[in-house]
C-alpha cells in the first residue's frame, strides 16, 4: 500500500492472491467477477465504470474506474485486475487500485499489470 494522504480515508493498494471468487468457464468472466469482488476494498456504494478489457496470456485483464463518495463528496480511483490461468491451481488474480488523491501514481497501475509474468 502507499501511504495515506492527509484528509483522504482511501489509499492505493496491490494485492496478489488466488481468485477469490468461484472461477467461471472464461477469463474474461472470472475477471469481470473477481473486479466486482474488488468492490469490498473500495467505500460503500462504489461503483464500476469499464475502460479497457483484452486478453492476456492464460487470462483477462480488466482496466476500471471506481466512483464513490467519501463524507458526501464524490471521489474515484483508477483500478485494474489481472487474471491468470495456472495449471494444477486456482487461477492467480493481481488487483491495483489508486485513488484520485494519488493521480500521480496512476501510471503504475500499467506497470503493475505489464509487469506480470507467467513462470
Amino acid at each position: 500500500m502507499l501511504p495515506k494522504v492527509k484528509g483522504v480515508p482511501t489509499r492505493a493498494m496491490l494485492v496478489s492472491c488466488p481468485v477469490p471468487i468461484k472461477v467461471q468457464e472464461s477469463p474474461k468472466d472470472t475477471a469481470l467477477l473477481a473486479a466486482r469482488w474488488t468492490l469490498n476494498h473500495h467505500p460503500e456504494g462504489a461503483r464500476i465504470g469499464w475502460t479497457a478489457s483484452q486478453p492476456v496470456k492464460g487470462g483477462w485483464v480488466l482496466a476500471y474506474q471506481v466512483k464513490y463518495k467519501v463524507k458526501g463528496k464524490s471521489r474515484f480511483s483508477m483500478a485494474a485486475v489481472a487474471v491468470t490461468e495456472v495449471p494444477g491451481a486456482k487461477p492467480a488474480m493481481v488487483f491495483v487500485t489508486i485513488p484520485d488523491a494519488q493521480r500521480k501514481r496512476w501510471r503504475d497501475i500499467n506497470t503493475a499489470i505489464s509487469s506480470i509474468r507467467l513462470k
